[in-house]
């Protein structure tokens, strides 16, 4: 065996060894606190001053680390499921995408300390959460802003102003609303609700809105600007690095806390196993009524979700990560694409149906008279327990309220504050890191912009990515994207090994639909990684740079929003947020068909067209740009996607056939109209 084969063989075993000592020693940290046997609940029996927790959801995660790290308790965590996190339970699939199994959980909140307390167990990716509707055979955004109306009625809506005069004139003015139905038309107007919560409010509890008390819809929440942020108020919107299920276990991971899964705690005390007189106190996070179950007391009602999970064999599903289906003769509320959320590759993609149904575990209660009344009789039962059996009723099973991820959180943080009047919580050991730390993710230098460099690339020679860039990685946070289509990952790799303050991202994508085809994925697909500025480039123009470096300056200059509000609502002139690299031309295609047959050209040119201007009159003859490279804003990218979503998928769909189709050829041609209308020159 030569010298180098040895070598070679030496550090393969070295590698190997090296995984292999990672895997022992986590499995070692996981089985010192997970266990399946009776033996820790035996210990816990002859230790009445241990903590019993049921229920490893965020609640009973956040009781039991306060309870180990703060007073330093023995704790015993009893879950009944296979798992830890309850709902926000995530995992990677067998396609190498994670999932959720019990429906997508995105974190916001305004609450510092909830933000601080959640930072020392996780690295956070900034996310922010929007979701689509599918209404009319459109993608129109939720909540309903000024891109809702102008796609659903063709209107041409500008400003806050505009957009209010029209909610006056179509609102049902009720002061009072006595059901459901009173309180949306109040707030968006007969057609509106027709069409975006009538049966969508059917499909999600089994009753009309008619048949709802007010409170139900009476807080619709309606935006008189552009904004189609889904929790547009909260400072803190962000995804956990490595998932929710990584970051509980984290907070479950110390010596004091033991967990037990697959265990039931009513069968345990059947058998008893488990009884809550041998524990100092109990903590109860599930359904209030199955632990008074024995009461002669009616159940409460809730609402559970059934999941069909599909994979399907292609890159995109749907233009967003979430899109509801408000209207029939879809029996799901929505649609959950998982590859969008964590910037995530794989081959195929992973979608979930969510159909609400009355049977099942217990996600959210009902509101109405009888559940009030009879969660009142199960709260005054609770305080007898309590006061009987040191046993304490915490989260939103167990208090019977739709909580939010942070709001069961704080829940917790509260009752241990309250159960432990007596104890300080010191900030030492209640947090790792200070606020100042915490909210490093969403700090940026003030004045600087945000760049984000799009290249579709097959062959070509990258170095001009090092003649000007690079100084700019310097000075701004610069994301490089480059999406790799024939399989020619060398030269990326290489420039981001030599310049990692470039974060330079490697995708590969098929040799498809020309680099109309790569825009379009990363519009749709990298939305949480939008930056200020953002360069469209193919891979093979070196004066690409030069180009780059002038359009960046420029914009650098535009006018700073006065917040993070202000560019939802002011006007922006297209004008200055779009730049093209190639120069105008005008296209004549009433007698250049550029090989094609005319009829082919006519239709697709004119579709796209009228997508877009809504006429086709001059859609053979119009200005557009000479090659399909162009620099555009956050503001008017989100703008447009918001506006043409439908148009996008479309597009997408037809560039997804072939590595030259007809479609790519004008879509380079496009995007100017599609950037600058109404405001585009006519030839």
């Amino acid at each position: 065996m030569g010298t180098t084969r040895k070598k070679k063989l030496f550090l393969l075993c070295i590698a190997i060894a090296t995984s292999l000592s990672v895997l022992i020693s986590q499995t070692k940290i996981m089985s010192l606190r997970i266990t399946n046997t009776r033996r820790s609940a035996a210990r816990y029996q002859r230790n009445p001053t241990g903590i019993l927790i049921v229920g490893s959801g965020l609640s009973g995660a956040v009781l039991a680390h306060l309870h180990a790290t703060i007073l330093k308790q023995k704790v015993l965590v009893i879950e009944k499921r296979d798992h830890v996190g309850g709902n926000c339970y995530d995992f990677i699939n067998e396609h190498g995408i994670r999932v959720s199994k019990y429906g997508a959980h995105l974190f916001h909140t305004n609450n510092k300390l909830v933000w601080r307390y959640l930072s020392q167990f996780s690295n956070w990716i900034p996310y922010e959460h929007r979701v689509v509707g599918r209404v009319d055979d459109t993608f129109v955004p939720i909540p309903v802003n000024i891109d809702t109306v102008n796609t659903l009625f063709n209107k041409s809506i500008k400003n806050q102003q505009e957009m209010s005069q029209w909610l006056k004139k179509n609102q049902i003015h009720n002061d009072h609303p006595q059901n459901g139905e009173e309180a949306a038309k109040a707030r968006v107007g007969e057609i509106l609700y027709d069409k975006l919560f009538k049966h969508y409010t059917y499909k999600q509890w089994e009753k009309f809105p008619k048949d709802l008390d007010a409170s139900v819809l009476q807080r619709i929440p309606v935006r008189d600007n552009f904004d189609d942020r889904y929790f547009p108020n909260d400072i803190y919107q962000a995804l956990p690095g490595d998932g929710y299920t990584a970051m509980i276990t984290r907070m479950l991971n110390h010596s004091l806390i033991t967990v037990k899964l697959n265990s039931d705690f009513f069968k345990l005390q059947r058998s008893k196993n488990i009884k809550i007189a041998n524990f100092r106190k109990t903590f109860f996070t599930g359904p209030i009524d199955a632990y008074f179950a024995s009461s002669g007391l009616e159940k409460l009602e809730y609402r559970s979700i059934k999941f069909e999970t599909i994979h399907l064999d292609r890159p995109i599903y749907q233009p967003n990560v979430v899109v509801n289906y408000p209207q029939e003769p879809e029996q799901f509320t929505r649609i959950v694409e998982y590859k969008h959320l964590y910037n995530q590759v794989a081959n195929g993609t992973t979608i979930v149906r969510e159909y609400s149904s009355g049977t099942g575990d217990p996600y959210y209660p009902v509101p109405n008279e009888r559940n009030r009344k009879l969660y009142a009789k199960y709260s005054q039962l609770a305080k007898e327990e309590q006061k009987k059996n040191s046993v304490y009723f915490v989260g939103r099973l167990a208090s019977y309220k739709y909580f939010n991820m942070d709001q069961a959180v704080l829940n917790a943080i509260n009752e241990f504050t309250g159960v432990y009047a007596n104890v300080t919580l010191p900030e030492e050991k209640l947090f790792t890191k200070t606020l100042s730390e915490a909210e490093d993710i969403f700090r940026r230098d003030e004045g600087k912009s945000s760049i984000a460099v799009v290249i579709s690339h097959c062959t070509e020679n990258l170095t001009w990515i090092s003649e000007g860039f690079v100084q700019l990685c310097d000075t701004h946070k610069t994301n490089i994207f480059i999406y790799e289509k024939c399989n020619s990952p060398k030269q990326g790799s290489e420039l981001a090994l030599k310049y990692p303050e470039c974060n330079i991202l490697q995708t590969a994508l098929p040799n498809v639909g020309r680099e109309g085809n790569t825009w379009l994925y990363h519009m749709m697909m990298k939305q949480s990684t939008f930056s200020d500025i953002n360069v469209f480039a193919q891979g093979g123009k070196e004066e690409t740079t030069q180009n780059f470096l002038k359009v960046v300056e420029r914009m650098k200059s535009l006018k700073k929003f006065k917040n993070r509000d202000s560019k939802y609502s002011e006007v922006v002139k297209l004008q200055d947020h779009y730049v093209s690299f190639g120069r105008s031309i005008c296209f004549d295609l009433t007698h250049d068909f550029m090989g094609w047959d005319r009829q082919r050209v006519e239709h697709t040119v004119c579709d796209y067209y009228y997508d877009i201007t809504r006429t086709r009159d001059g859609c053979l003859k119009f200005m557009g740009s000479h090659r399909g490279e162009f620099v555009v804003t956050d503001v008017l990218l989100r703008r447009k996607l918001a506006t043409y979503r439908n148009l996008m998928t479309t597009w997408y769909a037809d560039l997804s056939v072939g590595n030259d189709p007809i479609q790519g050829h004008f879509l380079e041609r496009f995007w100017t109209l599609f950037f600058k209308f109404p405001i585009f020159a006519k030839c």
